[in-house]
């Protein structure tokens, strides 16, 4: 890695006022995440959080069984009989399940998360910290699920996907989604279109081994994810097993019987935000659950005309709901604004590393810890980086650019290149002919009409005829600037498609495999390892 260069956030299109004020330290914005100023410095109050901690036993059980597919690296398994001490906290990120594991900020969310770990074990003797993936699998989105983006050996961004996309809109839960034959010819297709290169093999290897038929997609990406990040010692915990073990009933059944009471709490939230200035992420709900039937999430609607809930199309009175949460919990999960307590509750939970969209909608539940008695854990960002691969760090140094100047559109950098080749001088020859033209033909239109008013026609279609021949002109004279430019705008693009693929920030687009397959796995986790020792406050332009 040849260097590092920081960016502020705030030079980037599409980061929100509040994501931009908690990186800068706001005190209003600050002050909703209550445990974060004493995260580096309060020894005794995660001391005692981590011995008030008494679902040790049920947690290990959990971790144990969400990672029963996994082959473990020797510091996983030292790291899940450490949480069964109680001077162990975690540290903790989260996403949901993704295609060829997911877009590349999952696993800067993880190694971001693993390096916290890591400075916490230094600044907190006696205590150990260790690094949970909370593993979102009761998402029904299988269009987030389902698809990636990868350039092909032509450097055209290509979308990879595991469903035809008629299927995207299908409501099972992604736990319970199983690959069927043709993944076998999606990963084949995916391996074809890539550059060949050295480690094209070993990825090859790493997702036949990971993606097969009956496979289940929370499996095949908990397998390559951790085939990539094991070593670093981070625990995968999934969600769905989390509801399965019960833990989180007595918030669920707290949740049901003071219904409303959550959502008036979030919505004076909400007018405490919007009030300071501040856009709201998340919606809530009366009822901040979903309810599972037949491997489908479905909301939670109370009826209070008769005092009963709609789930689909089925009434359920309250009594029902709440029995039914006494005996299946498994059978409830969180919407977005309640996960974060469920997951406060049922881990240990010292620190948890989110992206800015996350950030944003933690902002509105500080006082939902309260009611639910919860401790809130501290609340980080991720580490966010554009890699520079060689091909563009040599286009950048030759053309003496910096990286952000591909921040934004190609087409924009497309325009602003052709504009200045622009010959001013002799265009504005030509608009002034234009002008000329126009008027003589304005001339020949008053002579016409004294004779042949008839004729008017003809001379209005001979105008209009002399100006699409002159924008013609024009045209090719865009043309010829393009083909004298056509080498620059050839390096300009292959920097726009591989910094900001989509126009957008490469890390919400690209799978991690584009750049194992040009570093290799060991080389590439060594970067992430390094980008994720850096400042969390800047985006990072990373020089390969």
């Amino acid at each position: 890695m040849k260097n590092l260069k920081t960016y502020n956030y705030d030079k980037i299109k599409g980061f929100s006022k509040l994501f931009l004020d908690f990186i800068t330290g706001k005190q209003f914005i600050l002050s909703r995440f209550s445990n974060n100023e004493g995260l580096f410095s309060d020894s005794a109050f995660l001391n005692k959080k981590s011995i008030d901690y008494n679902l040790r036993n049920q947690l290990n059980e959990i971790l144990v069984k969400s990672m029963s597919s996994l082959n473990l690296s020797e510091i996983q398994t030292e790291n899940i009989e450490k949480l069964k001490l109680t001077n162990s906290l975690t540290v903790t990120t989260g996403q949901q399940v993704g295609y060829l594991g997911g877009p590349l900020y999952t696993l800067l969310k993880l190694f971001s998360t693993v390096s916290l770990a890591e400075e916490l074990n230094q600044q907190h003797r006696g205590l150990n910290f260790i690094p949970v993936f909370w593993l979102e699998d009761n998402d029904h989105d299988s269009h987030e699920a389902s698809h990636i983006y990868c350039p092909d050996k032509s450097n055209i961004v290509q979308r990879f996907s595991c469903i035809d996309k008629s299927a995207t809109t299908e409501k099972t839960m992604v736990s319970e989604k199983v690959f069927d034959d043709t993944i076998l010819e999606n990963i084949a297709n995916f391996i074809a279109s890539l550059n060949q290169t050295e480690f094209t093999s070993e990825i090859s290897d790493l997702l036949i081994q990971h993606y097969k038929p009956e496979i289940h997609w929370t499996d095949a990406f908990l397998g390559l994810i951790n085939s990539i990040a094991g070593d670093s010692g981070i625990l995968f915990i999934k969600a769905s097993e989390i509801m399965k073990s019960g833990v989180c009933k007595p918030l669920i059944l707290k949740e049901i019987s003071a219904k409303g009471t959550a959502d008036k709490i979030i919505h004076e939230a909400n007018e405490v935000l919007t009030s300071n200035g501040y856009h709201i992420q998340a919606k809530h709900s009366p009822v901040n659950l979903f309810y599972h039937s037949d491997n489908v999430r479905k909301k939670i609607i109370p009826d209070d005309e008769i005092s009963s809930f709609k789930i689909g199309s089925d009434s359920v009175s309250c009594e029902l709901l709440i029995k039914s949460a006494e005996e299946q919990p498994e059978n409830f999960s969180p919407n977005v604004l309640l996960r974060p307590v469920f997951q406060d509750y049922a881990l240990p939970n010292a620190a948890y590393i989110g992206g800015p969209s996350e950030i944003g909608y933690i902002s509105q539940i500080k006082e939902l810890f309260e009611y639910f008695d919860v401790s809130m854990a501290a609340y980080l960002p991720r580490h966010s980086a554009t890699i520079i691969d060689r091909k563009s760090a040599r286009i950048l140094e030759q053309s003496s650019l910096e990286p952000e100047f591909f921040l934004t559109p190609f087409s924009y950098i497309e325009y602003d290149l052709l504009n200045a080749q622009k010959d001013d001088a002799l265009l504005q020859k030509i608009e002034t002919q234009k002008s000329i033209i126009q008027s003589s033909f304005g001339e020949i239109a008053n002579l016409v009409l004294h004779s042949d008013p008839t004729l008017t026609s003809t001379v209005k279609a001979a105008e209009v005829k002399s100006e699409l021949l002159t924008e013609n002109i024009l045209k090719k004279l865009n043309s010829a600037l393009k083909r004298n430019n056509e080498v620059t705008l050839s390096r300009y693009k292959y920097c726009s498609t591989v910094l900001f693929p989509i126009d957008t920030l490469q890390e919400r687009i690209f799978t991690p495999l584009f750049f194992i397959n040009l570093y290799g796995k060991t080389s590439f986790v060594n970067i992430l390892k390094e980008i994720c020792r850096q400042n969390r406050e800047h985006h990072l332009f990373v020089n390969i």
